[in-house]
């Protein structure tokens, strides 16, 4: 079996749990987890290390991630914990994700700025692509320092780029094209 089909497996097991509903409040909370453990890469690889016993692994979970109170939040960190796979929660929780967006028609995407965006600002770039999609579009602000102005954001695999480059380079098409026909 896969690496990614384990990990499916394990999100799989966990939506199958929590269900549609529930499924939003707890990718919040994996989420939330993964930041945890990107900011204390420490913390992950003591609740990896095979020097630690399991046992002791998972005490240190209840206590961390027991303030969550969702029920079945621990003890799926325990199974992880018990098949030694938290080193890769960060591909069960992209699974986990995915499985929760589907069954609740969300789509995620990146969009790339020059500067950071306002919250206002996501937020219009939000609503216009869930009415121009016709379902709800999540969309996480990254900065792309090489951007000189504008937007580029990727959503389902399209890449919509209304940057100033982009623009540019339309317009000088559009001169070439017209100088041609001069």
């Amino acid at each position: 079996m896969s690496g990614e089909s384990v990990y499916l497996n394990y999100a799989t097991a966990l939506f199958g749990l929590v269900g549609k509903e529930e499924s939003a409040k707890y990718l919040d909370a994996l989420r939330d987890i993964k930041k945890h453990f990107d900011d204390d890469p420490e913390f992950l690889e003591l609740l990896s290390s095979y020097s630690i016993p399991k046992e002791e692994q998972m005490e240190i979970a209840e206590k961390v991630f027991g303030e969550y109170k969702l029920p079945h939040l621990v003890e799926f960190l325990k199974v992880i914990l018990k098949h030694r796979r938290m080193a890769h929660f960060g591909e069960i929780l992209s699974c986990f994700s995915t499985l929760a967006n589907e069954a609740n028609q969300i789509s995620e995407g990146l969009v790339y700025s020059a500067r950071k965006l306002s919250p206002k600002d996501l937020k219009t770039l939000e609503t216009t692509f869930t009415k121009k999609l016709g379902h709800q579009v999540v969309l996480k602000n990254t900065v792309q320092s090489s951007l000189l102005g504008g937007v580029k954001v990727f959503l389902e695999g399209k890449v919509y780029d209304g940057s100033l480059r982009a623009k540019l380079l339309g317009l000088e098409k559009q001169l070439l094209n017209e100088g041609g026909n001069a």
